[in-house]
């Protein structure tokens, strides 16, 4: 892609080159961050989503995924700390439930 960036120099003429140029990449780079690829946010977006409790069958959706169970069996890695956490969730709600022992 050729971006031009027109601006007045002393002979109020147009110039064009790399100086004048600032890109993606350049941007990333001197803001200090890394560079990442478009499919990386992707998998983060994923991610974050399922671990926020939004249902796998809208995951599966928003990704254009097949099926929820291709979705599951992409994303198996971050499910393990949200088993744990499920079961802490329902074991409050039991507890909470539960009627006072006098």
């Amino acid at each position: 892609m050729l971006c031009i960036v027109v601006s007045p120099s002393s002979g109020g003429t147009a110039r064009s080159g790399r100086a004048d140029r600032t890109g993606p990449a350049q941007i990333i780079a001197n803001a200090g961050l890394r560079k990442i690829r478009l499919h990386d946010l992707r998998h983060t977006h994923a991610s974050l989503a399922l671990k926020a409790g939004v249902p796998v069958k809208v995951i599966s959706e928003r990704l254009g995924h097949e099926s929820p169970a291709f979705t599951l069996k992409q994303y198996a890695h971050v499910i393990p700390g949200m088993q744990a956490e499920a079961a802490a969730q329902v074991a409050a709600m039991v507890d909470h439930q539960r009627p006072a022992v006098s």
